[in-house]
């Protein structure tokens, strides 16, 4: 239970500190900050997605 909580305040921590670095610190423009959040996130749709397609297609028992 503790690992799913610090799971969602690293992901919270994430979601405020990292357009604040981009954008703030940086000083890059929001298209930038919404190319650097697509390459952060493109690995998502390419193995979790499909992985969860395999894993729901195998017998558990």
């Amino acid at each position: 239970m503790s690992a799913i909580a610090f799971s969602n305040l690293a992901m919270g921590i994430h979601t405020i500190l990292f357009p604040w670095l981009i954008v703030g610190v940086l000083e890059l423009s929001p298209s930038r900050l919404g190319l650097a959040q697509m390459a952060i996130l493109l690995p998502n749709l390419l193995f979790i997605l499909p992985g969860g397609v395999v894993s729901d297609g195998r017998h558990r028992g």
